[in-house]
């Protein structure tokens, strides 16, 4: 169900047949429509109105509200969800489409939708799977700045601090996440249908959120080490330039005393370098040999 029919939920409730809603970018009017269809407590609804929240759980008796995070590769962002959770109801609210959670409903439609707890866990099975892919892109992603930080890329440190930013962002997410799933695995809520099996299920998805947790926590301390790459070779290649700056200073130091010193228009030398031989050997010559030889003492101490 995509949209909230107070006579089918009404129905299917007398029934007694599981209902599993998925609400995508739902209108004030659908999600006030919660409450009265289906008798969620007012701060809950409230809660599902505002996005932007961080992951946590709330016990309201005979229903819980849960807001949990995944990730779409497609958009490269993290996606925020909120699931209402009650004896045979389930409500998804979103408002971006998220590729885990459709090829969840795929795979429902084909196999039969879960109940109760088991419900809950397929959806938080599924957005951390996502999360787990999420690390594939950044392992890629990082690949690529190795080659770039070598070759001294200078738009490489502002995505450096880009992907920072979006590693910090993604492990406050998945930190909070798993006291969220914690507090499902360790039987500490009354949730509808969670038996000891269920609470198998539940210590599963934790332990692969906490995999994600660490791997992020790895992948920053790799930016640090390409950023150490990149200023090392921002470092060699400065040194380099005020290597080649030095030489050439260096070159022309005697070039410039020689130009000085026969600028000095002493009667020898106006008496004696009077025509263009003695001009191209003593005035040319003398400069080019001096050039010549600061290049050759520079490579056999291997400056140059």
């Amino acid at each position: 169900m995509d949209r909230v029919d107070p006579d089918a939920v009404a129905a299917a409730r007398a029934a007694g047949r599981p209902l599993w809603v998925d609400l995508m970018r739902p209108s004030e009017d659908e999600i006030l429509a919660l409450g009265e269809a289906f008798g969620f407590h007012p701060l809950a609804v409230e809660d599902a109105r505002h996005f932007g929240q961080r992951p946590k759980l709330e016990d309201y008796d005979d229903h819980l509200f849960v807001v949990a995070y995944g990730y779409d590769d497609s958009r490269d962002a993290l996606v925020e969800v909120h699931c209402f959770l009650a004896s045979g109801v389930l409500v998804i609210v979103r408002r971006a489409a998220i590729d885990a959670l459709d090829a969840l409903d795929a795979r429902a439609r084909r196999r039969g939708r879960p109940e109760g707890a088991m419900a809950l866990h397929a959806v938080l099975d599924a957005l951390t799977d996502s999360l787990g892919a999420m690390l594939s892109d950044v392992d890629a992603e990082i690949a690529s700045f190795d080659d770039r930080a070598l070759a001294g890329d200078r738009a490489l440190q502002g995505a450096i601090l880009a992907l920072r930013r979006r590693l910090v962002d993604a492990s406050r997410v998945v930190a909070a996440q798993v006291d969220v799933v914690a507090r499902l695995s360790g039987g500490l809520l009354p949730v509808p249908g969670l038996d000891r099996d269920a609470e198998r299920y539940f210590r599963d998805v934790h332990d692969h959120l906490l995999r994600i947790g660490g791997g992020l926590d790895g992948h920053r301390e790799l930016l640090t080490g390409v950023t150490g790459v990149l200023l090392a070779a921002s470092s060699n290649a400065l040194g380099d330039a005020t290597k080649q700056l030095t030489v050439i200073a260096t070159v022309f130091l005697p070039l410039s005393f020689v130009a000085g010193f026969f600028g000095q228009n002493f009667p020898w030398l106006v008496d004696h370098i009077g025509g263009p031989l003695p001009f191209l050997t003593l005035g040319v010559g003398t400069q080019v040999a001096i050039a010549a030889g600061l290049v050759v003492w520079f490579r056999r101490r291997g400056w140059v």
